[in-house]
Parts: C-alpha cells; structure tokens; sequence
C-alpha cells in the first residue's frame, strides 16, 4: 500500500481559504477524568492530525465540572478557556443513577451553548462531533444552527455497524434527522467495500511518532501482552484457557507468560487464572501509560488483539490498539479481518474468532520464523508510518 498525498496547497474551502487559515473544532461530550484512556487519547490524536494536515484545530470537550477548549498549538493539547458547570449540571459519581441522567442532560445542554459561542467566535469553517447520545432536541438545535452558517458538519459514528443501523430506535430515527444537515456522517468500519449516500467510510489510525519503538531488552521467558479495557467480549478467557492447555501438555517446551495491561471487568479473567493455577504465569499490572508502558513492551515478544468480538456479531475489526502494535514493531495476534493489513502482511497471525482455546504452542512458531528472517519491528514501524497515519483517515475534511 503506498502513502497518500498529503499536499494542503491542492486543497482549499468553498472560500478559498488554504492552511491554517481554515478552522475545525472537535466536539466531544465524554468527561477528561473518565477512565476511557484509549477514547481520549483517539481524540486527541485526530485533533493533532487535523493541525497537522493544514487546518487550525480545535476541540471543545467536558469535564466533570466545567467544559473546555482546547487549542493545537506545536502537536500539544493547549487550555484556552473553560467553562464552569451550574450546580445542577455538575457530574457526581455517588449520584443515583436517575439524577446522573438528568445532570447529563443539563450539563449537555450547556455543553453545547458554549461550543456554539466558540464556533461563532473562532469563525470556524467545519465541526468534527463524536457521536453524541442520546441525541436530544439540543444537539438537533445545535446542529441546525450551525449548518445554517455553511459550516461543514461531519458526525463521527465511533463503531459502525450495518445490523445496528437497521434496528428500530428512537436514536436511529434521530440520527437519520440530523444526517439531513451533515456534511457527512464519518463511519469507522472494518468492512471492506461500504458505500452510502452521505457516508465517508474509513479506518481507525495512529500517530507513530507518539510510539516509541520496541526496544528488544533481555528476557527469559516467552512474553504476550494484552492492552485494553477489559471485557467478555475481548475474548482473553481464550488466551487463560489456551496457557492452561499448555502447560498441561508442553510445560517443558518454553515458559510463557501472559502480560494484561488495563482496567475494566477483569474479575472474570482473575478467577480463571485462579481456577487453572496460573498464577505465577499471568501478571495484571493496571494501567500503564508513558514510560512504564514502553518499558514493559520492551520485554514483551507477541501482542494480542481482540479475539472475542464474534460475541457480539462482529467478524471484523479496526481497533487502535492493533495500530499502536504496529506502530511499536511488535508481532501481533488477533481473531479478526482487518482492511487496513493486506494478506501479505506477515507479521499479524490470526486466530480463529470462535469459542476455542488459543493454540500457544502456534504462536511460538509463528513468532521464531518471523524472528530468524529479518528486522520486523521496523518494518511493521514504516508499514505505519506509511499507511496507518491519522493524518491519512482525516485528510478528507480538505476536500
């Protein structure tokens, strides 16, 4: 696959404009302090691609008590103003579920006043929103508003499923409302080939230059290690159930051990781990971010993708960790199609998405012919580089 051209002087709005003389601001309602790391750093990450590809950017997103704008200035997240919440719009974790839905509400209509004064203040030319739900007669209003401005409007749907769309909701219903004002709607697919009218399909990327590389530091046993926030349907009850399988049946081969990196609902997969007596196989270190992150990917020789989205219904994937592995030059595992990774991408194994349990004894093999042929973590480096960039997956808000 070769690198798309970037050039931002073959491009210019309906004004003429060029550079960073055009402005989108990023609209997110999610809070700051949520523990959704990967979300946060995406979006942050397509805010610094959107500078980077010519276009002055911004983003407009919450907190627990105020909402916030920033500015991309030098690839950096820079506060320029922010907002204070009224008292009944504040967020409050100890709140019955009933009052946090009604704060929500309130504080999303505030959320939105004040977006709408930055867009009119910052003279933008398009606004980037991530898909907010429900979507309530203010983000109707605000939508209609803005469009009536010639704003260009594009509408981030974060996972994109054909099945889903077709279900009868009150949201869907909604949403093909407002697709009447959208520019587009921005489809994160995994699917190959989808094509509707007012639908810009793409992929999930990665800023490389904010991955260090692996680096191969010294380590006796045979390491996987998996980054998400973890769920049933990420399927890593597989992997347990497959270091079970073989250490019953090849413990004298090599000893592997199984790295988890996160939150979410990990109980599940402690019990396991607990029932089979793996414990001194598999570590579970938390969140992990920055350096220690790298660090801990250094001694690591295979990463493990999603290997349970099947589930779900979903047989294929786009996920950002899948890129950030790349990026960082590690081999790695997954249970799903990916368009972004051709066939003849040798250093993706994949598994079956089924109820089985992970063949370990296979992903040594497919790691030791990998590591007697050539240098892989910089050849997966520049197959990034050159074709997973965000810089890439936004270029379409040039057009």
């Amino acid at each position: 696959m070769g690198s798309v051209d970037l050039n931002i002087n073959k491009y210019k709005n309906k004004d003429g404009k060029r550079g960073l003389s055009m402005k989108n601001i990023y609209i997110c309602f999610l809070r700051e302090e949520s523990d959704i790391i990967g979300i946060l750093n995406k979006i942050k990450q397509q805010c610094i691609a959107i500078d980077n590809i010519g276009i002055k950017s911004f983003l407009v997103i919450s907190r627990n008590d105020s909402v916030v704008l920033y500015e991309v200035i030098n690839e950096v997240l820079v506060e320029i103003i922010s907002q204070k919440y009224t008292k009944f719009a504040l967020y409050n974790e100890n709140h019955k579920r009933i009052f946090k839905k009604i704060s929500s509400f309130i504080r999303l209509k505030e959320f939105l006043n004040f977006a709408q004064k930055q867009i009119i203040y910052r003279s933008a030319d398009s606004v980037y929103i991530r898909n907010i739900q429900p979507i309530t007669l203010d983000v109707v209003k605000f939508i209609k508003f803005i469009s009536k401005s010639n704003h260009k409007i594009y509408w981030e749907i974060p996972t994109y499923s054909k099945n889903k769309e077709k279900e009868l909701s009150f949201n869907n219903f909604m949403h093909k409302y407002i697709s009447t004002y959208l520019t587009g709607n921005v489809a994160i697919a995994a699917e190959e080939g989808l094509n509707k009218k007012g639908y810009i399909f793409t992929t999930n990327g990665v800023n490389s230059k904010n991955i260090r590389m692996k680096r191969n530091a010294d380590h006796q046993n045979f390491n996987l290690v998996c980054v998400a926030t973890f769920d049933y349907w990420h399927g890593y009850d597989r992997l347990i159930e497959g270091l079970n399988n073989y250490y019953k049946n090849n413990n004298n081969y090599r000893t592997v051990s199984l790295h988890m990196v996160g939150n979410g609902n990990l109980q599940p997969l402690k019990d396991l781990v607990e029932k089979h007596n793996l414990g001194k196989y598999v570590t579970f270190h938390g969140v992990l971010v920055g350096e220690k992150l790298d660090d801990l990917f250094d001694q690591m020789d295979i990463a493990v993708g999603n290997l349970g989205f099947h589930r779900v219904g979903v047989y294929a994937d786009t996920s950002i960790k899948i890129r950030e592995y790349c990026a960082r030059g590690i081999p790695f595992v997954t249970a799903l199609k990916d368009s972004d990774f051709p066939s003849e991408f040798i250093y993706r194994k994949k598994v079956p998405a089924d109820e089985s349990a992970i063949d370990i004894v296979s992903i040594i093999e497919f790691y030791d012919k990998l590591n007697q042929s050539q240098d892989y973590s910089n050849v997966m480096r520049l197959f990034a580089c050159n074709n997973l960039s965000w810089e890439m997956k936004m270029k379409f808000i040039l057009e």
